[in-house]
C-alpha cells in the first residue's frame, strides 16, 4: 500500500497540518481548505516519511522512521526526528505540539497533553524533544536530532490528519551582569577614570545546581549571565595573578519571577581589584650630590649600600620591604615584594652616617600612576657643611596599652599615622609612620622653614598618653642634632590600634 503525507503551515509559525493518506480509492480525501500542500511520501517497504517546511517557516523538517502499526493494540508507532536543512545553526525546539486530529478518535498516548478544562482551553498535546540536540542544544546545518518515539492510538489502520507546530523555549529574560574594575585608589568603589579589567574569570552557580557557569570579562571588564529560573545565585570572581581584590570576591544575587512571568535582572554585580604585579614598582638612584642642587649630574657618582624602605599602608600586617642600593647607587622595589599590599605607599631613605639629604628623605604615594608603570625616586646626599646645623626629628606613634606614657614591650606600633611639623609658614610638612610606627623628618625638610613644634595630626585619637602637640626649640649650633618625640595613644576604635 502506498501512502503520502501532506502538511500545511501558517505564516510565521512552524505549524503544519499532517495527513497520512493512502492510495486506497475508498479512503476519504483530506480537506486542505485550499491552503498550499507540502507533500512527503511514505513507502511501506521503506517505513519512512518526511514533511518539508515552506521557506517562511524556516529550514526545519520533521522526519519519521520505523513506522509500525500494531493491530492488536490499535497503535501506530513512529520514531520522529528534526532535521535542519538550512545553512545556519538554529536552536532545537523543545517539543512538537499536535492537535485537531481528524478523525478525533486518534490521540497520542505518550505525549504531555494540556488540560482541556483550562480557560482559554488548550486542546493540544506535545511530544518532548528536549535533550535530543547534543550538549549545545543547537541543530547545525544538516544535523538531525535524536529520534523520539511517537505513539498514536485510535487510527484503526486508516488515514488520519492532524496539526503540528514546533515549540521553542521562551527567550531568557533574567540576567546577572556587572564589571570587574581597576580600583586604583583601593577604596572598594568604582570611581571616574577607573577602567575595566579584561579576561577575569567569573563563576555563576544556582543554589539548586551542581555545576558552575564560567564567563571571562570582555575588553571593558564587563560580564553577563542569562538565567532561566528564579532563585539564589552565587557569583565568584577569580583574582588574576598580579592583582589583589579590593571588594569581596563572592556575591549572592536573588532573581525573582515577576507577576507577568518575566525574570528580574541585576546589573550591579561589580568587583574591584588593584594591580600588585611587577610592572608596578619603584626604581631610583642614591647619589652624591656634590653641588647640592637635588639633581644628579653626569659627574656625580652613585652611593652603594644605602637602605630604601617602602611600607604599604593598605595592609594591617606585612607590606614592608627594604632594598639597598648597589655599587652604582641603583635600587629597585617591585610591588610583589610587598606581599600583595597595595597603595598608599610610604617610601623613605634610611639615614646614612656623615651625610645629609639634598632631596626629601620621604615620599608618600597615595595612588599609582594612571597606567601600570614604575615610579622613579632619586635620593641625593652630600657631606654636611661645617657651619650649618643639621637637625633630624624622629619618633614613634604607639598604642599605649597601659597608658603610662612609655613604649613598653607589650605596646604596639601604629602604622600610617600622620605627624606634622608646626611652623609660622603656610607649609604642610608631614611624615607617616611605617610598620614599626616610626616617623622621621630629615634636615632638608626641617630647614625649609623654622620649626616650632611637632604634632600627631591624623588620625585623631581620643586619648593621648603623651603631650600632643609638642613645642620644640631647634638648635642652631653647627653639627648634627637628633630630636626624638614619641606619641602614645589609647583607643580601640582605630583598626591599627589593638
Amino acid at each position: 500500500m502506498r501512502c503520502r503525507m501532506t502538511r500545511r503551515l501558517s505564516i510565521l509559525t512552524v505549524c503544519g497540518l499532517l495527513f497520512l493518506a493512502c492510495d486506497d480509492p475508498e479512503a476519504p480525501a483530506p480537506d486542505l481548505s485550499e491552503e498550499p500542500e507540502f507533500a512527503g511520501a511514505y513507502v511501506a517497504g521503506e517505513l519512512e516519511f518526511d514533511v518539508p517546511s515552506p521557506d517562511v517557516a524556516g529550514p526545519l523538517r520533521l522526519v519519521a522512521t520505523q513506522l509500525q502499526y500494531d493491530a492488536a493494540t490499535d497503535q501506530l508507532h513512529a520514531w520522529v526526528a528534526i532535521r535542519n536543512d538550512g545553512r545556519e545553526p538554529v536552536p532545537g525546539p523543545t517539543s512538537v505540539a499536535v492537535s485537531d486530529f481528524v478523525p478525533s478518535d486518534v490521540q497520542p498516548t505518550n505525549a504531555v497533553c494540556a488540560d482541556p478544562t483550562s480557560l482559554p482551553p488548550a486542546l493540544f498535546c506535545a511530544f518532548d524533544h528536549r535533550d535530543t540536540y547534543g550538549d549545545d542544544g543547537v541543530l547545525a546545518a544538516g544535523e538531525v536530532s535524536e529520534a523520539v518515539e511517537w505513539i498514536l492510538a485510535g487510527t484503526n489502520g486508516e488515514s488520519f490528519a492532524f496539526r503540528a507546530r514546533l515549540l521553542f523555549a521562551p527567550s531568557v529574560e533574567g540576567t546577572i551582569s556587572g564589571v570587574v574594575f581597576d580600583d586604583r585608589n583601593a577604596n572598594g568603589r568604582r570611581d571616574d577614570g577607573e577602567p575595566g579589567v579584561a579576561g577575569v574569570g567569573i563563576g555563576l552557580q544556582h543554589a539548586n545546581a551542581n555545576f558552575v557557569k564560567i564567563r571571562n570579562t570582555d575588553e571593558q571588564g564587563r560580564f553577563a549571565f542569562d538565567v532561566d529560573e528564579a532563585g539564589l545565585y552565587s557569583l565568584t570572581k577569580t583574582v588574576p595573578p598580579g592583582w589583589r581584590a579590593t571588594t569581596p570576591t563572592e556575591m549572592e544575587v536573588f532573581i525573582v519571577r515577576r507577576p507577568d512571568g518575566s525574570l528580574s535582572r541585576f546589573d550591579r554585580a561589580d568587583f574591584g581589584c588593584v594591580r600588585t604585579s611587577v610592572d608596578l614598582g619603584i626604581r631610583g638612584t642614591v647619589f652624591m650630590d656634590d653641588d647640592r642642587d637635588g639633581v644628579r649630574d653626569a659627574n656625580e657618582p652613585g652611593i652603594g649600600s644605602v637602605g630604601v624602605m617602602v611600607t604599604s599602608l593598605a595592609c594591617e600586617e606585612g607590606g614592608i620591604f627594604i632594598a639597598r642600593s648597589d655599587g652604582d647607587g641603583r635600587y629597585s622595589i617591585d610591588a610583589g615584594s610587598l606581599q600583595g599590599c597595595g597603595m598608599p605607599w610610604l617610601v623613605r631613605r634610611m639615614p646614612e652616617f656623615g651625610l645629609v639629604g639634598t632631596t626629601p628623605g620621604q615620599f608618600f604615594l597615595a595612588r599609582r600612576t594612571p597606567d601600570p608603570g614604575v615610579r622613579t625616586i632619586d635620593f641625593g646626599l652630600a657631606p654636611p657643611e661645617s657651619t650649618q646645623a643639621y637637625v633630624t626629628i624622629e619618633g614613634r606613634v604607639f598604642a599605649d596599652l597601659n597608658e603610662n606614657g612609655e613604649f613598653d614591650p607589650n605596646d604596639r606600633p601604629v602604622r600610617g599615622a600622620q605627624v606634622q611639623l608646626l611652623s609660622p609658614c603656610d607649609l604642610l610638612r608631614a611624615s607617616y609612620t611605617d610598620a614599626e610606627g616610626t616617623y622621621r623628618f630629615e634636615p632638608l625638610e626641617i630647614g625649609y622653614c623654622p620649626v616650632t613644634g611637632v604634632w600627631q595630626s591624623l588620625p585623631q585619637f581620643p586619648i593621648h598618653t603623651t603631650p600632643n602637640p609638642v613645642d620644640l626649640q631647634i638648635p642652631d649650633t653647627p653639627g648634627f642634632h637628633l630630636i626624638r618625640v614619641d606619641f602614645g595613644v589609647a583607643t580601640g576604635e582605630d583598626p591599627r590600634v589593638p
